[in-house]
């Protein structure tokens, strides 16, 4: 018997049966697909879902009405005519003149349809049809059969459906079997937020068998649950994550079985096509594409009791699977007017068996003999309605591709009916948007002549304009605040001739002004307004140690900048002082030790912190302040040919950097380098570059900005004397420091 249901199964019998399952399932697509309709260039439905009406008010001019025993009124000039388009918001007293007035309301005027010519009532037509919204899928998830649409849809909006699923053959299952299958789904689908979704659904399925034991497989209560979350990259490409958890009940029971869930996530993708293809007469083509990848981890063999080898006919009544799947699934779906037809192709790839699958005495091959033809693979094609606003219908037949039935995989039907119908729901009234032509009074406002403030509000100090200053007015009648604009300026209301304005200026960082201003006439009047800047206070601190890392107690902080102000270190050689924020420089001295510090910026509001290490005090003092220069009486020593200051030169840079600490108002301080003529000319030139550039390098490690000093290479075009001799030779190699910029003895002051 056993050949028997193997040989029946894929001999000539199976193929004929399946033949006309195929037939069958093109005639139902055939008959469901609509016909007639050309639908080139329409917008999508999601397209339509998302689309708000607009709704353009007509306001044509009221007809003066005929009175016989009055006098005929005098028409208006144009531009009252275009002032009376708009009701006037202007609250200053004017002169009104009003045209004959047409009836009101509470007088018996009608309001009527706008009259449409013949253009206008084909593109009435056209906006009256109504297309297919998106519906959902078998899980409840929207989409169409089995693919899942990445589209989130609007927020806050529901939809409940039941989809039913049936399929009737012989030669299903086993040889000479009749089945019948029938399920029923009750799905739930909600958009909580704008990029997140959900989904839930409760499965009853019933399968009659000839060979079943007992003919009639009763599953009820089987649930999933599925969450979205949903990503817009761009306009018309939609991609989500999703996570779906199906919690089947026991076998031969009605309860959950925990031991059996199964989970699938999977990556959505959905294609709005009318964005990225050429228009049609038009209009975006109405093609959309979705494309789902994900992996089941299909834990439905623990429904099995240990020691029981489940049937092929439980198999397929329980779907109860020996292996996990890597699911692939690709779908079209085309707008037209109340339809959308919709093809789709999923295929599942076997994979982790479960242990013993391909046993000596399964009466089926294994997956390895037969391959790809044993996938579980299907073709589906449908179509999509709305044949009343908010009601979804969908209809569409799976056809099964696979072509051998395998050991440990449920038969894959040769065709399935799926069938059902959803529900929209969304809470928020819908507003109905109806184009009218309404016949509404005609009222002239004529403006008294006004004068216009322009005005600048500038720093006071430093004369920059100041953007994002708040005006305020502080006259009679509400009047908005306005801000500068980036460049200080800005443009009053209009106010009466004779009026004096009075407003308040503020802005975060400057105290706040008041400034009057007299309207002398009609046109503008000039105002300038400058802001007291308000100090910023920043915090320095830190600590003052030898180079073995013990404080300095009693050492002096001076801090040269926006604020000069000296402060002592305590015995902890801990220092801290609150000044104006800017830049500075802070030099630390003690007695013994060789100034240190640095140049540092104190930001507003913030703290600084140092450590400052002190070297001790030189024995010999090598370095002089001269008018523009630094006068060092020892060279500055680098390797033969090369721009690596050597370690003995390490004492006069040393002092040259605790010059700069003790001098701030050397602002700015070129270091030179010079050669002798030995070697060629390009060469000595960019030697003498480099040497200045360590030079430069070095003294920014001690602790100053890098601002204050520049390098430049000379090569041998200034020597101090002819380079006659090896000794004026080597009195030509050198570096000196230029004083290029220098303050007031004090730099807090203005220079």
């Amino acid at each position: 018997m056993k050949g028997r249901d193997f040989e029946g199964k894929h001999g000539t019998a199976g193929i004929s049966a399946r033949l006309k399952a195929l037939a069958f399932a093109a005639v139902v697509a055939l008959a469901a697909a609509p016909a007639g309709v050309s639908a080139q260039g329409l917008p999508t439905a999601d397209d339509l879902e998302s689309e708000q009406p607009t709704d353009e008010e007509v306001e044509p001019e009221a007809p003066a009405q005929e009175e016989p025993t009055e006098p005929e009124q005098p028409e208006a000039p144009p531009e009252a005519e275009d002032a009376g388009e708009s009701e006037a918001e202007a609250t200053q007293p004017a002169e009104e003149t009003t045209e004959p007035e047409a009836a009101s309301d509470e007088e018996g005027s009608e309001t009527v349809e706008a009259p449409a010519d013949a253009e206008a009532g084909d593109a009435s037509a056209e906006d009256d049809t109504r297309f297919a919204a998106p519906g959902i899928n078998i899980e409840g998830a929207r989409g169409f059969q089995h693919i899942t649409s990445a589209i989130a849809g609007k927020p806050n909006t529901y939809h409940v459906g039941f989809l039913g699923n049936f399929t009737k053959g012989s030669d299903v299952i086993r040889y000479q079997d009749e089945n019948e299958f029938v399920g029923g789904n009750l799905l739930f689908q909600a958009t909580i937020l704008e990029y997140l979704s959900a989904n839930i659904g409760v499965r009853a399925t019933n399968n009659v068998n000839t060979f079943g034991r007992p003919q009639a497989m009763l599953a009820q209560g089987d649930v999933h649950l599925g969450v979205r979350g949903h990503y817009v990259p761009q306009p018309g490409f939609h991609v989500a994550g999703d996570m779906t958890v199906f919690f089947p009940t026991g076998f031969s029971s009605a309860g959950l079985d925990a031991s059996a869930t199964s989970f699938r996530p999977r990556m959505l993708a959905t294609a709005e096509l009318g964005e990225f293809l050429p228009e049609a007469n038009g209009k975006k083509v109405p093609l959309t594409a979705h494309f789902n990848f994900g992996f089941l981890f299909d834990n439905s063999s623990s429904l099995v009791p240990d020691g029981l080898r489940p049937t092929r006919v439980e198999r397929f009544a329980h779907n109860i699977s020996a292996y996990d799947y890597l699911q692939f699934g690709l779908g079209f779906e085309y707008a037209l007017p109340y339809v959308s037809p919709f093809l789709a192709w999923n295929l599942d790839v076997p994979v982790n068996p479960d242990a013993g699958v391909c046993a000596e005495a399964a009466t089926l091959p294994c997956l390895t003999d037969e391959g790809f033809a044993a996938f579980p693979d299907t073709l589906s094609l449908g179509v999509r309605g709305e044949p009343i606003e908010n009601l979804g219908l969908t209809a569409g037949v799976d056809i099964g591709l696979t072509g051998a039935d395998v050991n440990g995989i449920p038969v894959t039907p040769p065709w399935q009916m799926i069938v059902g119908a959803s529900w929209a729901i969304d809470p928020e009234p819908k507003i109905e948007y109806v184009e009218k032509v309404v016949e509404k009074e005609k009222v002239v406002e004529k403006m008294p002549p006004q004068g216009f403030i322009v005005g600048t509000v500038t720093d006071k100090k430093t004369g920059e304009p100041i953007g994002g200053a708040v005006i305020r007015y502080m006259v009679e009648g509400k009047k908005t605040p306005q801000a500068t604009s980036p460049q200080g300026t800005f443009l009053s209301y209009g106010f009466d001739p004779g009026k004096e304005v009075q407003i308040k200026v503020s802005h975060p960082d400057y105290h706040a002004t008041e400034a009057r201003q007299m309207i002398d006439g009609e046109g503008q009047v000039e105002l300038a307004v400058s802001l007291d800047p308000i100090p910023k206070q920043g915090t320095v601190g830190g600590t003052v140690i030898d180079q073995e890392g013990n404080p300095i107690p009693n050492a002096t902080i001076k801090l040269t900048g926006p604020d000069a102000v000296e402060v002592t270190t305590g015995v902890t050689g801990k220092f801290e002082k609150e000044v104006a924020a800017g830049d500075y420089t802070v030099a630390a001295s003690a007695e013994g030790f060789l100034t240190g510090g640095r140049d540092a910026e104190v930001a507003s509001n913030k703290e600084l912190q140092l450590e400052i290490t002190l070297k001790p005090e030189p024995k010999e003092k090598l370095v002089e302040v001269q008018e523009d220069r630094i006068r060092i009486k020892q060279k500055v020593f680098f390797e033969t040919g090369k721009a690596k200051i050597l370690p003995r030169s390490y004492d006069v840079l040393n002092q040259v950097a605790s010059v700069l600490l003790e001098t701030p108002r050397i602002e700015q301080l070129r270091i030179e380098g010079h050669t002798d003529d030995v070697g060629a000319e390009d060469y000595n030139l960019e030697l003498s570059q480099s040497r200045a550039d360590s030079v430069r390098k070095y003294l920014i490690e001690q602790g100053i900005s890098q601002e204050r000093i520049e390098a430049k290479g000379f090569g041998e075009s200034q020597p101090l004397v002819p380079n006659a001799s090896d000794r004026n030779r080597s009195l030509n190699r050198r570096v000196e420091f230029r004083i290029v910029d220098q303050g007031l003895e004090e730099k807090g002051d203005e220079k």
